[in-house]
């Protein structure tokens, strides 16, 4: 299958090594991507609640990934 990480750019919580470990160590992922909104903390739902073409660009993203 493929893997698509969205995380926050901004987020304070989860360690950017925490990621890479993830993206590297999926060996059987037919693509990789990780996705890091731009000034989005961790709270990212809260976040995207005003950030309309944020929350597009990631549905955007989420299809392409399931297609």
């Amino acid at each position: 299958g493929n893997l698509l990480v969205v995380i926050g750019e901004e987020d304070e919580v989860i360690p950017k090594g925490v990621i890479d470990l993830i993206v590297d160590n999926a060996y059987k992922a037919k693509r990789k991507e990780v996705y890091r909104v731009p000034n989005c903390p961790h709270q990212m739902h809260a976040w995207l609640a005003n950030e309309p073409i944020e929350l597009e660009k990631i549905q955007n993203k989420m299809m392409d990934f399931l297609t």
